[in-house]
């Protein structure tokens, strides 16, 4: 499986859209050793839980938040 880093590299960062079918809630601290995270599927004129809420800490959490946050 390929590693984030190479993956980032490649793709660079998912685009800001106003709306779509998914939306993603992200919290983190402010020296990033943590993160929370909310996936959502738009239906039936609302959006719904995909899942549960993900939690992310330490270097996880640095090289996830490096994707969506600059």
């Amino acid at each position: 499986m390929e590693s984030l880093d190479a993956t980032i590299q490649r793709e660079g960062r998912p685009k800001t859209s106003d709306n779509g079918n998914y939306r993603l809630n992200l919290c983190y601290s402010q020296d990033r050793e943590f993160a929370a995270l909310q996936l959502q599927q738009f239906s039936g004129f609302e959006y719904h839980n995909v899942g549960g809420i993900r939690f992310v800490e330490g270097d996880e959490a640095h090289k996830l938040l490096a994707v969506f946050v600059k």
